[in-house]
């Protein structure tokens, strides 16, 4: 399994993400993995973190020891590395980038759009909505009569939400206001029997209302955290995804709700995003700002000074790029690494290596956090004599594609 993991990644440019989590023993495990340019994610390292506080100093060391331990056994590069957004992290990856071990590869390290998304979420939150709708939704799923009288409508499953689940609250919302009808009714037809307590807030108009204003801000956030939390979904994608959350918002929300969408925007992309979107054939910057252009140039010109000239050409779509490269069927056909692959005869080899490293640059961390959905089926309350080392084995052996 080593050997086959190796040969899909043997000479690959690859994004690496870092997570931890807590096992089935309530010990801390640290997990890294890497992504292929066809959204494959391989589980590379797990390290039992006992003992060690999670310090920015302590991460770092794991991380260099991963990025080195992953590119000397499976004879990769890791180009790009994204984790989530805690403080500790975001401190990591600065001390990260300025590490002698990794500054020679120029590693582009960032914070997950999700976790961003996750985070504007909670920004925009209507304080109350989500408390009361999980006591009623609570009270018709576990209590036996009311159960059985809204099953006996037609009712659907109910839904409640999820603190570590992405997205179960705009489903909770969008459940509740869809069975409205049903449990009025319920608590109109069994007003004797119904909680008190419970029946005032089903009846309560404005409870409604707030749920009803609550989804109209998250549906568009779900919609966004969706695609970013996709294996498919790089850096130069992520740009746009925020770019049409902000005009969604901006269209529909209040100012106070906007100026929340744009701190979460300045948070989650960086001059590599801008980059990526400005060599993205797709996409060539055509929707960013001229400061956000000047960023992404800047970058390019401090990193990766001999890359700018093509960079600056293929923006202007001059030579050696043929007019032909650029129409919307080849664009739509091929993707943007392998376009620039196809000139790679008329490029320097260090643009090709650029390309390589921020086209394959993945949005989020959240290849890694389905890795943990794995050790929880693998190390589980039936199998809790496992060891982390030994868990980590069976779980690069289920997930290895």
């Amino acid at each position: 399994m080593q050997s086959q993991c190796k040969e899909q990644l043997d000479g690959k440019n690859v994004p690496m993400m870092l997570d931890g989590w807590s096992n089935i023993h309530n010990e801390p495990v640290v997990c890294v993995s890497v992504t292929t340019s066809d959204g494959d994610s391989y589980l590379t390292e797990t390290v039992d973190t006992s003992g060690h506080a999670h310090t920015a100093e302590y991460l770092q060391e794991v991380a260099t020891s991963a990025i080195i331990s992953t590119e000397q056994r499976y004879s990769c590069k890791v180009g790009t590395f994204v984790t989530d957004n805690a403080s500790n992290m975001v401190k990591m990856r600065r001390q990260l980038t300025s590490d002698s071990v990794t500054t020679d590869t120029n590693i582009i390290s960032y914070g997950c759009s999700a976790h961003y998304l996750n985070l504007l979420a909670k920004d925009i939150e209507i304080p109350g909505v989500k408390e009361h709708i999980v006591q009623i939704v609570k009270y018709f799923r576990n209590t036996h009569l009311p159960a059985a009288w809204y099953k006996f409508t037609g009712g659907k499953k109910l839904v409640l939400p999820q603190e570590v689940r992405w997205n179960t609250i705009p489903d909770s919302l969008q459940c509740y206001l869809e069975i409205w009808t049903m449990i009025l009714k319920v608590c109109e037809d069994h007003r004797d029997t119904i909680n008190g307590t419970i029946a005032m807030k089903v009846q309560n108009i404005n409870i409604k209302r707030n749920a009803e204003d609550y989804l109209k801000r998250m549906k568009p956030i779900a919609v966004a955290l969706d695609k970013v939390q996709s294996d498919s979904c790089k850096l130069s994608d992520a740009v746009e995804v925020w770019k049409a959350l902000k005009r969604d918002m901006d269209s529909l929300m209040p100012s106070i709700v906007t100026h929340k969408v744009q701190d979460r925007y300045k948070q989650a992309l960086t001059a590599a995003h801008y980059l990526a979107n400005l060599m993205d054939p797709r996409y060539r910057g055509i929707n960013l700002s001229k400061d956000e252009v000047d960023a992404g140039l800047e970058l390019c010109s401090l990193d990766y000074t001999s890359c700018l000239p093509t960079v600056i050409n293929f923006s202007a779509e001059a030579g050696p790029f043929k007019p032909f490269m650029f129409t919307e069927e080849v664009l739509k056909a091929i993707s943007p690494l392998t376009w620039w692959e196809s000139q790679k005869s008329a490029l320097e080899s260090d643009v090709i290596v650029l390309c390589r490293k921020i086209l394959g640059g993945v949005a989020s961390s959240a290849g890694v956090e389905r890795i943990f959905s794995t050790f929880g089926f693998v190390h589980s309350k039936v199998r809790n004599r496992l060891g982390t080392v030994k868990a980590g084995k069976l779980v690069f052996f289920i997930q290895t594609p």
